[in-house]
């Protein structure tokens, strides 16, 4: 009986140090209406872009150095406050922009994930309000 149990205590414990792992380097995530997320981890100076189905294997699993992303942080314009980064893959780059409106009473943020092609935009998915978990700029913390 004690055979038995260990099998089934082992495989919840390597499940809980591998999401455990993971939420420690958790710089953001957010979850769109079709039911896919994007996620950004950070290993050392390693950042994971991650996209896909919401707990399920990734579509989509990049590895990059910090040096190689391109960010725009901390860019005022007008009434709004946005900060973007762009991760590329060869012709293929997946630029996060999240926008706050400095004037409003409630300072929400959105977010938005923009797939581009040769430079040429090809869809642009808005996070779903409140979905959001942790921040962009956090990626040099």
């Amino acid at each position: 009986m004690q055979i038995k149990k260990l099998k089934f205590f082992i495989p919840l414990a390597l499940i809980a140090l591998t999401f455990n792992a993971h939420a420690n380097d958790l710089i953001f995530k957010c979850t769109f209406k079709n039911s896919k997320q994007v996620s950004l981890y950070k290993k050392s100076n390693n950042i994971i872009y991650s996209f896909g189905k919401t707990n399920s294997k990734p579509d989509l699993q990049l590895h990059k150095k910090i040096e190689e992303i391109e960010t725009d942080l901390e860019n005022l314009s007008g009434r709004y406050a946005t900060n973007s980064i762009k991760i590329k893959n060869g012709i293929y780059s997946y630029k996060l922009t999240t926008s706050v409106d400095r004037i409003a009473d409630q300072q929400d943020p959105l977010t938005s994930l923009t797939v581009a092609k040769n430079n040429n935009d090809l869809t642009t998915l808005q996070c779903i309000k409140g979905s959001e978990v942790g921040s962009i700029v956090s990626i040099y913390n």
